[in-house]
């Protein structure tokens, strides 16, 4: 009489007589970790170092950092990696963040002009968040010498 061999265990599996089960672990649900929360840029906002409330003068400095708030909550300082622009002719951009505030001639005759700066951060997902400052104004600058003539 011939005899059949007896089937070969998988690898992996334990053999219980002549039967063959394959050996799993099963982890309960509220022993998996999550993992780590998917946190994404939610908002972009400016703050300056300074108070602007009384404006600023022709030829001074005024420094903004761009904050983006993220999914989380947390805020994280994007001032080097955005676009900085300037809300009406009220100055320039010297480095990130930092306006130098110059007035055109044509302006500076006004005396002061109102203006902010805005900031664009181009996020990981291709979505573009947008962000003004208050509106400030920049005064013109009007040298102590009032005698000499222009």
């Amino acid at each position: 009489e011939a005899t059949t061999p007896a089937p070969q265990p998988k690898t992996g599996a334990k053999t219980t007589g002549e039967k063959t089960t394959e050996s799993t672990t099963i982890v309960p649900a509220n022993k998996i970790e999550n993992p780590v929360p998917n946190v994404h840029p939610v908002s972009l906002s400016i703050t300056s170092e300074r108070d602007l409330g009384g404006g600023i003068t022709d030829g001074e400095t005024a420094v903004f950092h761009a904050i983006l708030i993220l999914s989380d909550n947390s805020k994280k300082d994007v001032t080097d990696s955005v676009k900085w622009n300037v809300i009406n002719k009220i100055g320039v951009f010297s480095a990130p963040g930092k306006l130098e505030a110059q007035l055109p001639p044509d302006y500076a005759e006004l005396g002061v002009v109102t203006g902010a700066v805005y900031a664009t951060f181009n996020g990981p997902d291709g979505k573009e968040l947008n962000a003004a400052s208050k509106a400030f104004d920049v005064h013109s600058y009007i040298p102590s010498d009032t005698n000499t003539q222009g």
